[in-house]
C-alpha cells in the first residue's frame, strides 16, 4: 500500500516543469525540414558515380557477349570442319 504522505510524490510534486523555448524549435524544425530536402533533391537527381557504374556494367555486358559470340563461333567452325 501506498502511503498518503510518501516523500518521494512530494519531492516530484515540488519539482518544476520545463518546457522547451518555442523559438529552438522552430530553429531545430527548419534546420531539419531543410536537411530533409536537401537529401530529397540529392536523391532525386542520378549521381554520377551510379550513370558511371552502369555504363561500366553495359560495356561489361558487350565484352562478354562479344567474347561468347566469337567462341560460339569459333565451335561452330570446327564442327563444319572449317578449321
Amino acid at each position: 500500500m501506498i502511503e498518503s504522505h510518501d516523500p518521494l510524490f512530494e519531492t516530484l510534486a515540488g519539482l518544476r516543469i520545463i518546457a522547451p523555448d518555442a523559438n529552438w524549435e522552430k530553429r531545430v524544425r527548419a534546420r531539419c525540414h531543410s536537411q530533409i530536402a536537401r537529401h530529397a533533391t540529392r536523391k532525386m537527381q542520378p549521381a554520377r558515380d551510379t550513370v558511371r557504374r552502369l555504363i561500366l556494367v553495359d560495356l561489361a555486358t558487350i565484352v562478354f557477349l562479344f567474347v561468347y559470340l566469337s567462341a560460339l563461333l569459333q565451335e561452330a567452325a570446327w564442327l563444319a570442319g572449317l578449321l
